[in-house]
């Protein structure tokens, strides 16, 4: 059997959909009988999991991801003979006739349009149309909750019995090298090990990281200790100059008390997620 993946999520700085992926990748790596076509934008990893003889690499090389999505990514796909194209994230080429899944994670741009952080007003229209496509023509579709399963049954016309729910689970690696000695990452970031509160996620309006940070301020005076550790990337919009009020509560402060940083690799997300005291998503 022959599965095509889109696998530009998993390309550079992948958090998300890109996580769940690799997540996927390292469990499929050892599948039998199965080959996997992983199409890349631009650039094809370097991670060790993804030297499986399981897995035939190829890199479109297109900028576009437009283009990447809905012209090369099929036709590379027909050419290849896939017997199913699998999206992992919310979109499907528009020209692929043939057999697809899309893991859709969510529909917050159907639920609460005004809350979504739009990139522009066409991102809002096409995301909405090219997702909705991608869900009425996918033979299957995977979600990660029944939740979500309802609310697509709520938006969307189709048949139920074509979404599957499959709950999220935590591989392996969350566990066993939380185990190990890792003081040299506590040092690289000023940490002090189970002494902070972590934040790791996209940072997005809808995700209120700066109410976040003010009912850490009303806290922080007391817990003299404890420090505030944000990881990833400001995709606000309209924008919120986060490293601004971190400046600010910092100097207020007296100390370094919360840090921010844009990306970790996976080794140190795995030690800093599991010895912080809190995580905090409020989203």
């Amino acid at each position: 059997m022959k599965i095509g993946i889109d696998a530009r999520s998993i390309e550079e700085n992948s958090s998300g959909v890109g996580r769940y992926l690799s997540s996927l990748l390292r469990y499929w790596k050892d599948e039998k009988n199965v080959q996997f076509f992983l199409y890349f934008k631009n650039i094809i990893p370097s991670d060790s999991f993804l030297n499986s003889e399981n897995f035939i690499k190829k890199n479109l090389k297109i900028k576009s991801n437009a283009l990447f999505t809905h012209w090369f990514l099929p036709l590379q796909a027909r050419k290849d003979r896939v017997d199913i194209l699998f999206s992992p994230g919310y979109i499907l080429p528009i020209f692929w006739k043939r057999k697809s899944a899309v893991a859709i994670h969510d529909v917050y741009y159907e639920a609460q349009p005004d809350k979504f952080s739009w990139q522009s007003k066409w991102d809002k229209i096409l995301l909405k149309w090219v997702s909705r496509k991608s869900i009425e023509k996918a033979n299957l579709i995977f979600v990660p909750s029944e939740f979500t399963k309802k609310e697509i049954l709520k938006y969307y016309k189709i048949k139920p019995k074509k979404i599957i729910c499959l709950p999220l689970g935590v591989s392996e690696e969350w566990f066993d090298k939380n185990k190990k000695d890792n003081t040299l990452i506590f040092k690289k970031y000023n940490l002090e090990k189970d002494k902070y509160l972590i934040y790791f996620a996209s940072i997005f309006n809808r995700r209120h990281l700066p109410e976040c940070i003010n009912a850490f301020k009303l806290v922080a005076k007391k817990l003299a200790n404890i420090q505030f550790l944000i990881i990833g990337e400001n995709h606000t919009n309209p924008f919120f100059d986060i490293d601004k009020l971190i400046k600010e509560i910092n100097n207020f402060l007296r100390r370094t008390a919360i840090i921010h940083i844009n990306k970790v690799d996976f080794e140190e997300l795995i030690t800093l997620v599991g010895n912080a005291r809190v995580s905090i998503y409020l989203s």
